[in-house]
């Protein structure tokens, strides 16, 4: 075989070529396993209108958007939500494209030729593509130490290792997953609050009425629906401690400060889990 290749000089000079042009092309169609690319084919489309009820918002703003958007033929699947003041719709590609940004550029314009339309009262459509990633390193954080963890000190850790992998050149994006939530405890006397004639959960309801997010109210006319909040968000613990609780045996007002403790801390999970 080798003396063919040695005698025959254009042969050897075609095989060579042919082993460089395959090697080339099974290079650009084989994923590359590491950072694979993966094609987004799904979109959100947001639009808010505050105070209306979700009948009108259905009408009025996903009806026609999704009118638009059904004149093109890439689109595979359309589902869409209508709430009180929101509006949102989720655009599914065809499996068969290959080329998505042609197609996402189709549905701005879509949304654009749409949003004249619409009321004035309405946001303009958000458009959101999801992108979809491959994670090129998973990184676990544990506690180490014989004492119980201390999941304040863990996450202030793994929000430092997050500013410094995102300051690495080359690093698209860092994400923290997992990280303790936070809570608030409110520890009452059990012997204090019956004498008051309250029940624990009387006191919880007392605090989640008093949290601003919930609605005190609604304001309406012929065209919209408006909640009312009043300003007493619990953003802190001395708001919580000023929470005032009538006693049920007297008129007495007392505060949750005045017969519980109460404090910030780090969620304790609920279960073990394991990483491997």
């Amino acid at each position: 075989m080798a003396t063919i290749f040695y005698r025959n000089l254009r042969l050897l000079i075609l095989t060579i070529l042919l082993i460089l042009f395959v090697g080339l092309s099974s290079f650009q169609l084989l994923p590359r396993m590491e950072d694979p690319e993966l094609l987004s084919r799904v979109a959100t489309i947001t639009t808010f209108w505050p105070g209306t009820n979700a009948e009108r918002v259905e009408s009025l703003i996903t009806e026609k958007l999704e009118d638009k958007l059904q004149d093109i033929e890439e689109i595979k699947n359309l589902e869409s939500v209508s709430q009180r003041g929101l509006s949102l719709i989720t655009v599914e590609l065809e499996d068969s494209v290959k080329e998505v940004d042609p197609i996402w550029s189709q549905v701005r314009g879509k949304l654009n030729d749409a949003q004249v339309n619409l009321p004035k009262e309405a946001t303009e459509p958000e458009f959101e593509e999801l992108k979809i990633k491959a994670y090129a390193m998973l990184i676990g954080l544990t506690w180490e130490a014989d004492n119980e963890p201390n999941y304040a000190i863990l996450r202030r850790r793994a929000k430092m290792l997050e500013d410094e992998l995102r300051s690495i050149s080359g690093t698209e994006e860092a994400e923290l997953r997992g990280e303790p939530d936070e809570e608030i405890l409110v520890e009452i006397n059990p012997i204090t609050l019956s004498s008051l004639g309250l029940t624990p959960q009387q006191v919880a309801q007392t605090i989640d009425e008093s949290d601003a997010k919930v609605a005190s109210g609604q304001l309406r006319n012929l065209e919209n629906e408006l909640l009312l909040e009043v300003d007493t968000e619990l953003d802190s613990l001395e708001r919580i401690k000023q929470i005032p609780l009538q006693s049920s045996i007297s008129s007495q007002i007392t505060r949750v400060g005045d017969i519980a403790l109460v404090s910030k801390g780090i969620k304790q999970p609920p279960s073990d889990i394991a990483i491997r």
